[in-house]
């Protein structure tokens, strides 16, 4: 989708991606609480995708209140795993998957993916369908990311672009990684992958913003113009819809 659009930052797109709702109609209207905490009353995506027998799952980054009653797991997710410390913790994080906490390895985005993966193998398993919801910190703020992935970019620009640029090619490398999972699994042609961002750049505006004017946080389309990308094998052939879409589009979309 070459004309799609977002909230100009974080939490106002996540709850109307997952309410099909306006931040000004849902209560999210900012990143600091209480502002970031979704309305008690509003059904999700998955309350809904539940009630067509599929399995929900959360990973990653929530951003909408993790108190009682608004944590993904009181929102219509039946599994979930996040870490604490959100983007301030990159290597050996403790993930806390549905309300139990155990100690991983290695890069946080990487663990994320294998989380993901692991709740489709219990789908799979299980003979259902799962809608997955996997929301990374990267290329997030503060930066880091593995030595192996900063060194390809080490001399062309600043160490701290080197860093921005290194998570994105992690993301890239783990989109890879999903992709080959769900090919070995059989899952690759009848499974809907969408991949998109939640808002404009930060860090990374001196890097690349596509000609866009402003960042994050900013009503021009460098902090809303996002992209969009949709596969489905077995329903789509490959080509760009210039059609005017939002992050409100995806839930009736999808419920359709």
């Amino acid at each position: 989708f070459d004309n799609f659009y977002v909230s100009p930052s974080c939490s106002p797109t996540r709850a109307a991606l997952l309410t099909g709702m306006h931040e000004f109609r849902n209560g999210v209207i900012h990143t600091q609480q209480p502002r970031e905490h979704l309305q008690r009353d509003a059904v999700t995506l998955p309350d809904l995708l539940k009630t067509a027998g599929y399995r929900t799952g959360f990973i990653g980054k929530w951003h909408l209140c993790g108190q009682k009653g608004y944590a993904p797991l009181d929102r219509g997710f039946t599994w979930s795993a996040t870490n604490p410390k959100g983007p301030r913790a990159h290597f050996n994080v403790d993930i806390i998957r549905n309300n139990k906490k155990f100690p991983t390895k290695g890069y946080r985005e990487d663990v994320f993916f294998n989380e993901a993966m692991t709740f489709m193998d219990e789908s799979v398993a299980q003979k259902k369908p799962f809608f997955c919801y996997l929301s990374t910190y990267s290329p997030h703020d503060p930066l880091a990311a593995p030595e192996e992935f900063i060194t390809p970019f080490k001399g062309k620009c600043s160490d701290e672009q080197a860093t921005y640029l290194a998570m994105i090619a992690n993301l890239d490398y783990n989109m890879g990684r999903l992709l080959e999972y769900m090919n070995k699994k059989g899952l690759d042609e009848n499974t809907m992958l969408i991949f998109m961002n939640d808002n404009g750049v930060t860090k990374g505006l001196d890097v690349y913003n596509a000609n866009m004017r402003g960042s994050k946080c900013s009503a021009w389309e460098g902090g809303c113009r996002a992209f969009s990308f949709w596969r489905w094998p077995n329903k789509w052939k490959p080509y760009t819809a210039n059609n005017l879409t939002a992050h409100l589009d995806v839930l009736p979309t999808l419920c359709s």
